[in-house]
């Protein structure tokens, strides 16, 4: 049976590059010195916190597909997150695009993978 080890791997990966963000109670700034508008770390890391949560809590199965399933849902969640983040602040109308592509498209595949779960009784 595959393991689901690279997936535990990418999201621990994930987990210790938030660590690394600043926490959003040291860092409320709105403007670079450009004036742009600016998304702050803390934001991003408010935003994907539920997610991360829900996927360092998770606890593998031993069934690939079903724990591939369980664990892409809140990886797409919070990759939601972090885009409606993004759109929050950001005037950039390339990052913008592609936020609102990244919302529609793992809207659609949060989903499928739900609706796999329960196909599958799992």
């Amino acid at each position: 049976m595959p393991s689901i080890a690279p997936v535990l791997v990418a999201v621990s990966g994930a987990a210790a590059l938030l660590a690394g963000m600043p926490d959003a109670r040291a860092h409320s700034h709105d403007r670079h010195e450009h004036g742009a508008v600016a998304t702050d770390s803390g934001d991003m890391q408010a935003a994907m916190a539920p997610s991360m949560d829900s996927m360092m809590a998770f606890q593998p199965s031993g069934d690939a597909d079903a724990d591939f399933a369980r664990l892409m849902i809140p990886h797409h969640q919070g990759a939601i997150a972090m885009a409606q983040a993004l759109l929050r602040t950001s005037q950039d109308p390339t990052l913008r695009g592609m936020a609102d592509d990244i919302i529609a498209g793992q809207e659609r595949e949060i989903a499928v993978l739900q609706s796999w779960l329960r196909d599958h009784g799992r």
